[in-house]
C-alpha cells in the first residue's frame, strides 16, 4: 500500500477548502426594513464592515449625509484603521428606506469586485454574495459606533468549504469509495466549470486504478478555468509497507498489527511465518540428584533483529512449559523507531534476552529451555543460553 496516496488525498481536501473559487459563496443580507432612525441625518458617519472572501481585506461602508465627509477619521474610529473605506453619499435624493438600500448597494458594487450585490427595486434590503468562498461578514461588526436603530446584518450562507470535514479518509477506509464521493462532490460544486469528474474516473477497484483516478481528478482541477489554484499535487510511484500481524480476533477476520499504521482498504500480500521450536536438552548442572533453585536465564543471540519471540521453561517437578513473551527491536524498518535509539541498515545489537525463571519452575533437579519464533521474513541466530542457580539440598525428593 502506498500510504502517501492517503496523505495526498487528505491534503487535497484541505486545499480544496482553501481554494477561493471552490465551494458555495457566502451570502449575507443587509436589511433596513426595521430601521427607525431619521433618513438621512441619523446615518451620518455611521458604518458597517465587510470582509473580503479570504478575510485578508476589510471594507468600512460609511454614510455621508452632508456631502462633505470624504472619509472617516481612523484616529477616532480606530477599529477600521486597516479597512478600505467605501463612501455612501446619501446627502441628496435619499429619503426612503428603499433609496437607502439602493444607494448602499450601488456604492459597494462600484468600490470592489469582491462581491456580487443583489437588489430588487423598491426593496428595503439587499444581499451580497462573495465571488469566492470564505467568511466575509460578521454581524457584530455593526454594533459599536456603527449603523443601529434596527439595521440588521444576517449571514444567510457561511460559504466555508467542507471537503475535509465530509470526506476525510481515516485508517481502514476504502480509497475507492472516497474517490467516488469526492468526484461526485466536485461535479456538484458551483465554483468548478467541469462536471464530469465521476464519469472520468470510472470505478476504481485496484490500487493502480485508485492512483490513476486520483491523478485524473488532480489534472482536471489544475486545468479548470473556474479553479483559483493550479498546483494541486499528483500521486507518483508506489511504495510497499510491511507490518507484522501479532494476533487475530477469534471468529472474525480482524487482525492486530505490531504497529498502528494508516493502512487503507485494498489488496495485500501475506507472508506466513514458519513456527520454529528449539528445545534444548535438560540441564542438571552436573548433578542430577541435587535440588537446585534456578532464578535467572539468559538466551544469547548473534543479534536481536527480530520482532518478538517466546522462551519457555519446564522442570522435572513441573513438566509443562511456562512461557514468557519478548518484544525486540525488529528488522530496523525505517520510520518505526526513534532515530538514534535503534540499530538499522544491517547492523544490530547483540544484547541477549534475560529473564527471571517463573516461580513454579525455579525448584528442580533439572530444567529444560524452549525457544519459539514464528514471525515471517525474520531470522535469528541462537548461540546458546545460561542459568543462574544455587544448590539447595542433596535430597531432591522424599523417599
Amino acid at each position: 500500500m502506498d500510504l502517501n496516496l492517503v496523505f495526498l488525498y487528505n491534503q487535497l481536501l484541505k486545499k480544496l477548502d482553501l481554494d477561493p473559487s471552490i465551494g458555495d459563496a457566502e451570502q449575507t443580507s443587509f436589511d433596513f426594513s426595521s430601521y427607525t432612525g431619521t433618513i438621512p441625518n441619523d446615518l451620518h458617519s455611521k458604518y458597517f464592515i465587510l470582509y473580503s472572501a479570504s478575510d485578508t481585506k476589510r471594507y468600512a461602508v460609511f454614510y455621508d449625509a452632508q456631502g462633505d465627509l470624504l472619509s472617516l477619521d481612523t484616529s477616532v474610529f480606530n477599529d477600521i484603521s486597516d479597512a478600505q473605506q467605501v463612501r455612501v453619499d446619501i446627502s441628496s435624493g435619499v429619503t426612503t428606506l428603499a433609496d437607502l438600500a439602493l444607494a448602499t448597494k450601488t456604492a459597494i458594487q462600484s468600490a470592489t469586485f469582491d462581491f456580487i450585490v443583489s437588489y430588487i427595486s423598491s426593496n428595503t434590503f439587499f444581499t451580497t454574495k462573495t465571488v469566492r468562498n470564505g467568511n466575509t461578514t460578521d454581524a457584530s461588526d455593526s454594533a459599536v459606533n456603527g449603523v443601529s436603530n434596527g439595521f440588521a446584518i444576517t449571514v444567510l450562507n457561511q460559504g466555508v468549504g467542507d471537503y475535509f470535514d465530509s470526506l476525510e479518509m481515516f485508517q481502514g477506509n476504502s480509497i475507492y469509495t472516497k474517490l467516488t464521493a469526492l468526484a461526485q462532490k466536485l461535479d456538484a460544486d458551483p465554483g468548478i466549470d467541469q462536471t464530469d469528474f465521476l464519469a472520468s474516473i470510472g470505478s476504481p477497484t485496484t490500487f493502480a486504478d485508485a492512483q490513476t483516478s486520483f491523478n485524473i481528478i488532480i489534472d482536471k482541477l489544475n486545468n479548470d478555468t473556474g479553479v483559483s489554484y493550479q498546483n494541486y499535487e499528483e500521486s507518483d510511484g508506489t511504495k510497499e509497507f510491511e507490518v507484522l500481524i501479532v494476533d487475530k480476533a477469534l471468529n472474525t477476520t480482524d487482525v492486530y498489527m505490531q504497529f498502528s499504521m494508516p493502512l487503507m482498504e485494498g489488496p495485500i500480500t501475506i507472508y506466513k511465518g514458519i513456527t520454529c521450536d528449539v528445545q534444548y536438552a535438560p540441564e542438571s548442572f552436573n548433578d542430577v540428584s541435587m535440588l537446585k533453585q534456578v532464578t535467572e536465564s539468559t538466551v544469547i543471540f548473534e543479534d536481536t533483529n527480530f520482532s518478538r519471540a517466546t522462551v519457555g521453561f519446564r522442570t522435572d517437578l513441573s513438566p509443562g512449559y511456562e512461557t514468557i513473551d519478548f518484544t525486540k527491536s525488529g528488522k530496523g524498518d525505517f520510520g518505526f523507531f526513534v532515530y538514534s535509539q535503534h540499530n538499522w541498515g544491517g547492523g544490530f545489537s547483540g544484547v541477549p534476552l534475560r529473564t527471571y525463571i517463573p516461580r513454579q519452575k525455579q525448584r528442580c533437579r533439572y530444567i529444560q529451555l524452549e525457544f519459539l519464533h514464528d514471525s515471517a521474513r525474520e531470522k535469528f541466530t541462537l548461540y546458546g543460553f545460561s542459568y543462574t542457580f544455587r544448590p539447595i539440598s542433596e535430597r531432591a525428593y522424599r523417599s
